[in-house]
């Protein structure tokens, strides 16, 4: 079976079966920790697995009929606004990283725009600026604002303007792409020679927070590849572009390392609040060994921020 499968981000084969989880697993995830019914992307797939491309090392979960749609987004948008803690993302730790690498009147695209948060941020910097977005009503409210925003694919995007922008961003979006090739191809397309690529995405070494397999958003059909500091290192194999920085949303607790190190040993798969008397008394008794081995990671500078960012350049 795997010899037939195509690495999404070489569109070669050579990927191996790395782990697998449930689709029942997955839709109860949802349902328990966000009140969202996925069940229908998994009506033909009982089974999800994650193969890994032996080139780069990129992990991704198979197959991709598993993907999100537009009613879903539509879903956790409205979830976000009734819980008053939104969808869309405004003044993180990678948005300002990039504001301080772009000058004064450089040309740059956001893919994935939002609500348009980064974009209004660089206004001071920047008039030209354009984003993408696909979500209609978010892209409209963004049009109303006075910003350009395009509701259509990077590839066609990249069509219209080849090697125009001095930079070219992406927050928090490529995990959710299952054409991975595709996307970074036409990104770095619409890029001038010697621009700048930099994309942020969850780090997962090898899963959110090393231990977090079950962390619900970080599963199909919202995500769709986990992505590391080494997979980034590979790009540069595959595509015409140069890494010249990564950075990482500064490092957590050791405790909540140790949480979760404990979570996966007991092989507890619900969230915190959810957790039966059994399954606390499990990850109460692997609490002392897993914390002393956070402790040890803590001081040997391996828990790294749950958020990581690389900078590119175009040869």
């Amino acid at each position: 079976m795997a010899s037939e499968i195509i690495s999404p981000l070489t569109g070669k084969p050579g990927v191996k079966k790395t782990d697998s989880i449930t689709g029942k697993d997955i839709i109860q995830l949802y349902r328990h920790q966000l009140g969202i019914d996925v069940s229908r992307f998994f009506t033909t797939t009982p089974v999800v697995d994650i193969y890994e491309c032996n080139e780069t090392g990129y992990r991704f979960y198979y197959p991709p009929n598993v993907i999100s749609d537009g009613k879903f987004y539509e879903e956790l948008q409205k979830k976000g606004e009734a819980d008053n803690t939104g969808y869309y993302r405004t003044n993180q730790f990678d948005h300002e990283y990039v504001l301080s690498l772009i000058k004064p009147g450089e040309k740059v695209l956001d893919i994935g725009s939002g609500g348009g948060g980064f974009l209004k941020a660089l206004l001071p910097t920047s008039k030209n600026i354009t984003g993408i977005e696909l979500n209609n009503y978010t892209a409209d409210l963004c049009r109303k604002e006075g910003l350009e925003i395009f509701d259509e694919l990077i590839e066609v995007h990249a069509q219209k303007r080849p090697a125009y922008y001095d930079v070219v961003c992406s927050f928090q979006v490529l995990e959710h792409v299952y054409d991975v090739k595709n996307f970074i191809e036409n990104a770095i397309k619409a890029l001038k020679p010697g621009g700048r690529l930099i994309l942020s995405v969850p780090n997962n070494d090898p899963y959110f927070l090393r231990h977090s397999k079950y962390e619900t958003l970080n599963l199909p059909p919202h995500h769709m590849g986990l992505w590391n500091k080494e997979v980034f290192q590979n790009l540069p194999k595959l595509f015409s572009i140069v890494l010249k920085d990564v950075i990482y949303s500064g490092s957590y607790r050791w405790l909540i390392d140790a949480y979760y190190r404990a979570k996966r040993w007991a092989g507890v798969k619900t969230f915190i609040h959810h957790h039966s008397l059994g399954e606390k008394i499990r990850m109460g008794l692997l609490l002392p060994f897993s914390s002393v081995l956070s402790i040890r990671d803590k001081m040997w500078g391996k828990l790294n921020g749950g958020q990581i960012c690389v900078y590119f350049e175009k040869k």
